[in-house]
């Protein structure tokens, strides 16, 4: 659905949810929970995102779309990724814990 047909048929609200926000919005957010809570596993960040993520995308696109994201806030500098594969905990890129 186009924003002009949204906004004519009344369903504004319904075309802002099924549509995910830009790649800012989501690094914002990981950056306020490590902030806050020093560190987070994946499944912490999979809970935190795909409730924000629009409905036009399947799960397995939400799944690559953190994948991404993650990667590039690793390879930008701002976060770090420690412990095992399988035990692994994202932090604060610089910051120790």
């Amino acid at each position: 659905m186009a924003p002009v047909v949204a906004a004519a048929t009344d369903t504004k609200a319904d075309f802002i949810r099924a549509h995910s926000q830009d790649d800012m919005f989501y690094r914002r957010l990981v950056e306020q929970y490590l902030k806050t809570f020093g560190t987070a596993t994946r499944s912490d960040i999979n809970e935190l995102l795909i409730p924000k993520f629009g409905e036009d995308l399947s799960d397995s696109e939400k799944q690559r779309k953190i994948d991404n994201l993650l990667t590039a806030m690793r390879r930008d500098g701002v976060i770090a990724n420690t412990g095992s594969r399988r035990y692994s905990k994202w932090r604060i890129a610089g910051q120790s814990g």
